[in-house]
């Protein structure tokens, strides 16, 4: 389990100019150490992507994601520099190694680089600098840039438009394409380990069951429906779809971090329970686990019905494609998520 003194952040990363691209970002800040996770999907593949904590000089306003108004220049995108007065200046630049201070910022070379489905998996461990702590994260903006879907060639940074930041980089390797603003969390989405001081048997045997955790960085069907679910937002992704693409993500991402915390508060009571609170504990976990399940797809629902909605008449051939694909792969991750539980339960 994480110690007293250690303080995370998280936020769920969300489409900026229609890149279609859905994440999460996790930072963890013990003392002057922070260790800072980047999972996003849909990304342009086998590329390099920048990506920064930003926020605010003074830190008295908490930075957040632009929307189309910061366009300054209406020219149908929000670039790097048109999303400074939103979430504020780079502090850190998120680099695979080297120097990661806001002189790195275009640091091209020694960002993540996705891989061949457009999958970015990022970890490191940094000492802060005097000039920057918890609170100053906790007021702070994850933003990760690069769109070659843009212009010409869709495999690789071009087009004759120029980035905001430097003349010498394109455009497609520097524009906004994901974004999301930290909160500070007490229940962090990882599958917790074992109880080491957890009751045994005469064999020294631990029989005390780890309630599981349902997060889409740890858990294998969890990110298997998430993909699925991008996948069929790409259909979608097109100009003449995106704002209800886009709508369907927003909806998606918050469902998914409030089913997926509610979980995690659930099994961190249990896993911390003792021996004799065990089954009480066990029957709060699975009736808390069925409600936020309920709850989750519930929510989704009704996501699915508004873009059932927003395109019926207009699109119904694209309509009925996402229905179907949607429809399928949730029918599945329930499932998944009922032989989760029911294992869970089996161990008593």
């Amino acid at each position: 389990m994480n110690q007293p003194d250690t303080r995370m952040f998280t936020t769920e990363l969300r489409s900026l100019n229609h890149s279609g691209d859905l994440g999460r970002a996790i930072v963890e800040v013990n003392g002057n150490q922070a260790t800072f996770k980047v999972h996003t999907t849909n990304t342009s593949p086998n590329l390099p992507h920048a990506q920064h904590l930003h926020f605010e000089p003074s830190a008295t306003n908490p930075g957040f994601c632009p929307d189309n108004s910061a366009d300054a220049n209406s020219d149908g995108f929000i670039s790097a520099l048109e999303g400074v007065p939103s979430y504020g200046p780079v502090h850190i630049s998120l680099t695979t190694s080297g120097d990661f201070s806001p002189m790195s910022g275009l640091a091209v070379d020694r960002f993540p680089v996705s891989d061949e489905n457009g999958v970015v998996t990022y970890e490191r461990t940094i000492t802060l600098p005097d000039t920057i702590n918890a609170g100053n994260i906790d007021d702070g903006v994850i933003v990760q840039h690069g769109i070659s879907e843009l212009f010409d060639d869709h495999a690789a940074y071009d087009g004759v438009k120029r980035s905001s930041l430097d003349a010498t980089l394109p455009f497609e390797a520097s524009v906004p394409a994901s974004c999301g603003a930290l909160t500070e969390t007490t229940e962090v989405v990882v599958t917790p380990p074992v109880d080491e001081e957890a009751p045994v048997d005469e064999d020294d045997t631990t029989v005390m069951p780890v309630a599981p955790v349902v997060n889409m960085d740890t858990t294998e069907s969890a990110t298997t429906f998430d993909m699925a679910v991008v996948n069929a937002l790409n259909e979608l992704s097109d100009d003449e779809h995106a704002m209800v693409a886009d709508e369907f993500s927003a909806a998606y991402l918050e469902a998914t971090s409030k089913f997926e915390q509610t979980v995690a508060t659930a099994a961190s009571m249990f896993n911390s329970s003792d021996n004799a609170d065990m089954q009480p504990a066990k029957n709060l976990y699975i009736d808390t686990f069925n409600n936020a399940k309920a709850t989750y797809f519930n929510e989704l629902d009704i996501a699915k019905n508004q873009l059932a909605i927003a395109l019926s008449g207009k699109d119904d051939v694209a309509k009925d494609m996402f229905m179907n694909k949607y429809n399928q792969v949730r029918d599945a991750y329930g499932n998944q998520l009922e032989m989760l539980k029911n294992d869970f339960a089996a161990e008593f």
